[in-house]
């Protein structure tokens, strides 16, 4: 049976992470999170191999004298930030920023309908950027053409933005996030 992944949170508890089961038990037993219970209290190393002794509900990791227990929520003892990532520009991350959502006609789209239009054309020597970029249906596309948008007076009704980091859980996948992590998620 696979065993599940944990979750990280900051000193503030806030989602940073979601690690697998092995770097949990390594991080726990360097003393570098203190896991957390369903109730969410804390316990560090040798308090959490104590209870796992009195709990049989979490799935274990079997050592030479005993099951110990695999935390499903861990607090880092040190850091307090929210990591800055820079994601690289993809199509695919550029539908799901724009949320599969045409800039142009603001309608919802499937990936196969989606295209890219360079708000200042490639051909007038706009970039391809997050900022220079929107998803656009193809029927807008078409329209727009290669003109700027004061030339082809079509209207954005969003400005593209360079994503910014978020939680972990935001695209995690759904039938994956355990129950204990539902707290931390935005519903």
């Amino acid at each position: 049976m696979k065993k599940p992944n944990t979750l990280v949170l900051n000193k503030s508890w806030f989602p940073v992470n979601i690690i697998n089961w092995e770097r949990t038990m390594t991080l726990l037993s360097q003393d570098i999170v203190t896991a957390l219970d369903r109730e969410m209290s804390p316990y560090n190393f040798m308090e959490w191999i104590e209870f796992s002794d009195l709990i049989d509900d979490y799935p274990t990791v079997k050592t030479t004298s005993r099951d110990i227990a695999i935390p499903e929520i861990v607090i880092l003892s040190q850091f307090n930030k929210v990591p800055k990532i820079k994601y690289r520009y993809t199509r695919d991350r550029l539908f799901k920023r724009d949320n599969y959502t045409c800039g142009f006609c603001n309608n919802k789209f499937k990936r196969s309908e989606l295209t890219i239009d360079h708000i200042h054309p490639k051909s007038k020597g706009g970039e391809t950027s997050w900022t220079n970029t929107i998803t656009a249906c193809k029927k807008c596309n078409w329209k727009k053409g290669n003109k700027t948008i004061d030339e082809s007076g079509i209207k954005i009704y969003f400005n593209p933005t360079v994503p910014h980091w978020t939680s972990p859980l935001q695209h995690y996948e759904y039938t994956s996030i355990l129950n204990s992590w539902k707290s931390f998620m935005k519903v």
